[in-house]
């Protein structure tokens, strides 16, 4: 039994092996996205067999027959690296959702985006019988006839989950049951649904699947995909696979997605894909993994801050530290769940969880002695806000030089001037003389907005809240950008080019000239390889660094 392959199978079932397929990642350009894409969610396998999965890091697609398989990222067009849901239409074309918004299709070799759904935040998909998809959002159901054609706006929905079309109309599962219109077919949550190929609707809820309109029903608890393959029905958990002929079940331990090829299924586990079928005899048989893996399969599709290092840069992600440089990375998992990373001294230090804080060498290491309290966010030069207070690291040790915030802190920053400012869910704090905390912003200004992000632009204090952007100079002054939406931004960094600095919202990054507040540069959108929602921007000598709910995104300027 391969160690990478099956993990358990029934007694008497066998294991045939496969040789694995080589990743290739087709041409972007200047973009590369690094992102873990073998985590499969979602499968579809077209007409000519090819396997087609979603994932939170892009789009795989494998091919049986051939020695490769081929990985998509935001950099080929897709609105953003989570695939949420994917199908294949009556025409082949694979469609996918994304979030937090955006349908895409691959049409004609390449991934084309749906520009009147792009922001708009989608949540299940099917194939229409008329040509295109079915694609709904938690309140209403819309039908696209291709990427090109107008979106036609359907009946109302409540937080869908599975959609399916029936010669009688177009079946919406969702929290609430099963509805066709406003009729509702079927009481209970709806997990799954899927027509077997006889007529015959089945739907599943959390405990059990049962024939729509029928009196057949089978307890088949935590089924995440139904699946009608050969004119079988089988029930898909994170447990096994039910075949419903026989109601034999066959364990496949962390399923997360199953689709049909033939009468063998094509099953998704944690980073692997295999292959399962039925001898005539009845026993299960599975195929080894058919997936390389990549070493960015082992990374994190959250990433949450970056820090220019060593020649390159270094970024923190929800899965430990990873370093770029000239187009490669490393990756050091012991780091963690890496929250900030700060340079001070001519190194970089970092708070992770659960270590606390550290510097890093070759690798993380928080062998030096801690703050009192819980650390909550660290700044340059080094000072760490905690439960207990503001410390300042001075020769080894930590030195308190601030009280405790009673409120919910976000980010820190330190002004020219050497004062401490702290961005929290309710609005900014300065530090005053006596090392109390003081809230800080006449009206207008960031009184009792929620802080997103803190920067010092041309030695200013520049503050992001869900209400607008601020600049602090002596006064507070509220800031406008033509065709920016600063009430949407996640981060704010200095630019290579003089007076200029990196705004990122959901939509993309854009450079600003700070002296006129324009637009310089919007050549990086959300379908050009922004790795979705960006937290962190670093400029280099090499190019520009994007980390974000995507991953990493790394634009080469020589390319």
């Amino acid at each position: 039994m391969s160690e990478d392959g099956v993990t358990a199978y029934r007694p008497g079932s066998a294991i045939t092996a496969v040789s694995r397929a080589t990743p290739v990642r087709p041409d972007a350009g200047a973009w590369t996205t690094l992102a873990p894409r073998l985590d499969v969610r979602t499968l579809g396998v077209t007409s000519t067999g090819v396997v087609w999965g979603g994932s939170w890091g892009g789009v795989i697609a494998y091919d049986p027959a051939g020695s490769s398989y081929q990985r998509y990222g935001s950099e080929h067009g897709l609105p953003g690296n989570t695939v949420l849901a994917l199908c294949i239409d009556h025409a082949d074309r694979v469609w996918t959702v994304h979030a937090p918004t955006g349908v895409a299709c691959f049409d004609q070799e390449q991934w084309r985006t749906h520009p009147s759904l792009r922001d708009t935040p989608l949540l299940a998909i099917a194939p229409a019988r008329e040509g295109g998809v079915w694609v709904a959002s938690s309140r209403r159901l819309y039908r696209l006839g291709g990427i090109d054609e107008p979106v036609v706006a359907g009946p109302d929905v409540t937080f869908p989950r599975a959609l399916l079309e029936t010669d009688a109309g177009v079946l919406v599962g969702g929290t609430g049951g099963v509805y066709r219109g406003d009729e509702r077919m079927a009481p209970g949550a709806c997990a799954a649904l899927v027509d077997r190929e006889d007529g015959d609707v089945w739907t599943a809820t959390a405990t059990e699947v049962f024939q729509l309109g029928g009196d057949t029903s089978q307890a088949c608890p935590g089924t995440l995909a139904l699946v009608a393959a050969g004119g079988v029905l089988y029930a898909v958990s994170a447990d096994g696979v039910t075949r419903f002929s026989d109601g034999e079940t066959t364990p496949c331990p962390g399923a997360t997605a199953a689709a049909a090829d033939g009468p063998a299924l094509w099953i998704a586990r944690e980073r692997s894909l295999n292959r399962l079928w039925w001898r005539a005899q009845g026993l299960p048989t599975w195929e080894d993994d058919a997936l390389s893996p990549t070493p960015e399969d082992t990374l994190s599709d959250l990433g949450r801050c970056a820090v220019a290092d060593r020649g390159g840069v270094l970024a923190g992600t929800a899965r430990g530290l990873v370093r770029v440089r000239a187009g490669a990375h490393t990756h050091d998992p012991a780091a963690a769940d890496v929250l900030q990373l700060v340079r001070h001294g001519g190194e970089t230090w970092l708070l992770a969880r659960p270590h606390g804080i550290g510097r890093v060498r070759d690798d993380a290491d928080f062998r030096g002695a801690q703050p009192p309290g819980v650390p909550i966010a660290l700044a340059a030069p080094l000072h760490a806000l905690t439960t207990a207070g503001l410390f300042r690291f001075d020769d080894g040790e930590w030195v308190r030089v601030g009280l405790p915030l009673q409120a919910a802190a976000r980010c820190i920053a330190q002004a020219p001037d050497g004062t401490w400012w702290v961005g929290t869910s309710s609005g900014v704090y300065r530090l005053d003389r006596a090392g109390a905390w003081q809230l800080a912003g006449e009206r207008p200004g960031p009184l009792v907005s929620a802080v997103r992000c803190l920067a010092m632009l041309q030695h200013r204090l520049w503050v992001a809240t869900d209400k607008g952007v601020w600049r602090y100079d002596g006064g507070w002054h509220a800031l406008e950008i033509a065709g920016v939406d600063l009430e949407r931004i996640t981060a704010m960094a200095p630019a290579a080019t003089e007076h200029c600095a990196w705004f990122a919202d959901p939509d993309g990054v854009r450079r600003c000239d700070l002296r006129t507040l324009e637009v310089t540069e919007e050549a990086m959108r959300w379908d050009t390889g922004v790795p979705g929602t960006a937290f962190a921007i670093v400029e280099t000598d090499d190019g520009l660094t994007l980390v974000g709910t995507g991953g990493i995104g790394s634009r080469n300027d020589e390319h």
